[in-house]
């Protein structure tokens, strides 16, 4: 193993966490994924979307606010009962939920989007954030230890907030 197969991509696929080695990384059993930091959770290299799901009691006709407190990602998409309902990009991160409240008990589901700067790097030299090019694998002399690695950390960090909302 070189530092020059990262060059291209290797995908391990299967139900296995990631830890940070001297070198590289090393795999280990999963978790349940909850709030909290990809990352940490040991998806260092996943960019993609994970689902969160809160269910809320609510009543027909009436308007609620959906606000997400802290979270990192591209984008969040908010469903309500499987129907997408809007997308968060910017702050301030809430959303009005109207149409398609029941009476009783309802789902909200958050799905958190990454990106493929995660799964495609590059994870070296501390590069800035926006546009890639071939230079950014060159002059990498040595196989990084994992936690030097370059990658965003993205998740739900906290609980989202349902609030009945006043007009």
């Amino acid at each position: 193993m070189s530092v020059h197969a990262e060059i291209e991509p290797v995908y391990v696929l299967g139900d296995f966490a990631l830890h940070p080695l001297e070198k590289g990384w090393g795999l280990s059993a999963s978790t349940p994924l909850s709030l909290g930091s990809w990352k940490e959770a040991g998806m260092p290299f996943y960019g993609h979307e994970v689902s969160y799901t809160k269910q809320f009691e609510g009543k027909a006709g009436e308007h609620y606010l959906v606000k997400l407190g802290a979270w990192k990602g591209t984008a969040a998409i908010v469903k309500l009962n499987g129907k997408t309902v809007g997308y968060l990009h910017y702050p301030p991160h809430q959303l009005e939920l109207g149409k398609g409240i029941r009476d009783g008990r309802n789902e909200l589901e958050i799905i958190i989007v990454g990106s493929l700067k995660n799964t495609l790097g590059p994870h070296h030299g501390s590069p800035r954030p926006g546009m890639v090019s071939p230079w950014h694998w060159r002059n990498v002399k040595n196989y990084p230890a994992g936690d030097a690695y370059d990658s965003y950390d993205y998740g739900l960090m906290e609980d989202v907030e349902v609030y009945l909302f006043y007009e």
